[in-house]
């Protein structure tokens, strides 16, 4: 960043790490093959994330980050899911599903 900031604190990306395992489990398993899996990665291994460190949503956060993308719009497969109301009720219900496990993780790490 324009600061010189390279990241969030090692702290803020182990409890990201954590949400996201747990956001990434739960919504999967409400997906159930709606689409395939392709992963968990590290904002510092996208494309602007590897330049400036973090992506610029997560770069100066002080609280765990998680940007979740459920669908690629520009793949025809995902296209799809989208342009129905039974595909975007899906995706709605395993990001809810994610977020509430990500809570539960975080809390269980708070204590």
């Amino acid at each position: 960043a324009a600061d010189g900031t390279e990241g969030p604190s090692e702290k803020v990306i182990r409890l990201s790490r954590t949400a996201a395992g747990a956001f990434h489990s739960a919504a999967i398993r409400s997906l159930d093959g709606l689409t395939p899996d392709r992963g968990v990665i590290s904002d510092a291994k996208t494309f602007v994330g590897s330049r400036q460190g973090a992506l610029t949503g997560s770069i100066f956060s002080q609280v765990p980050v998680v940007l979740a993308e459920v669908l690629t719009i520009t793949l025809p497969e995902d296209e799809k899911i989208a342009a129905t109301e039974s595909g975007r009720k899906r995706i709605a219900e395993a990001v809810t599903a994610g977020t509430m496990a990500a809570l539960e993780a975080l809390q269980a790490h708070s204590d």
